[in-house]
């Protein structure tokens, strides 16, 4: 049920940024967005392995690791094209038409024995964090990795249309060309 209210919550966000015209209205849904978007991928972990074969869980993981990547690729020149063709506004349309999607196929899945609610209390949510931070500090060189990485995959993101559209003087054909050489990258990084 997370899934399917995390995609509904995101399909509905999504639509109203094909209207915002200012940066504070922006800010306000992205955040929205990646709030809801926070509750989705943790209840995807709990879910694949009451749906999945214990034998075939790697299996399953490695999969979706892999339309992961690909939707990585592809979702950059698909949307270049859609700009291209329609403007910008039709993909936020079809983004929100993604998530409707995704939660109806959720529906579909095979219901699996729920799981009786552990109860937890603040203070061991407060102490995971606690103990989180430590091995995080417990290693200057880690932490710092992780922060430097965190950070400039963000400014590369956020920088990378306004590159395209300053200096580049680019189409939204140049970005999407970019955006999927980026991801295209990724994935062989990854191998």
């Amino acid at each position: 049920r997370t899934m399917i209210a995390s995609d509904l919550a995101r399909s509905a966000l999504v639509l109203p940024l094909a209207f915002a015209w200012t940066l504070p209205q922006l800010y306000a849904i992205s955040f929205a967005v990646s709030c809801c978007s926070a509750f989705f991928a943790p209840a995807r972990t709990v879910v694949i392995p009451r749906i999945v074969e214990a034998a075939r869980l790697v299996e399953a993981n490695a999969r979706i690791q892999q339309v992961t990547q690909l939707v990585r690729v592809a979702s950059p020149a698909v949307a270049g094209a859609l700009v291209m063709w329609a403007g910008e506004w039709l993909c936020y349309f079809a983004d929100s038409a993604s998530f409707v999607i995704s939660a109806s196929l959720i529906c579909r899945l095979s219901r699996a024995a729920p799981m009786r609610a552990q109860p937890r209390r603040v203070s061991a949510m407060f102490r995971e964090l606690r103990e989180g931070a430590y091995f995080l500090g417990a290693d200057p060189q880690f932490a710092f990795a992780m922060v430097a990485g965190a950070f400039a995959t963000g400014c590369f993101g956020a920088l990378l249309p306004v590159y395209v559209r300053d200096v580049l003087h680019g189409a939204p054909a140049t970005y999407a060309a970019l955006g999927t050489s980026v991801a295209a990258g990724s994935l062989a990084g990854a191998f």
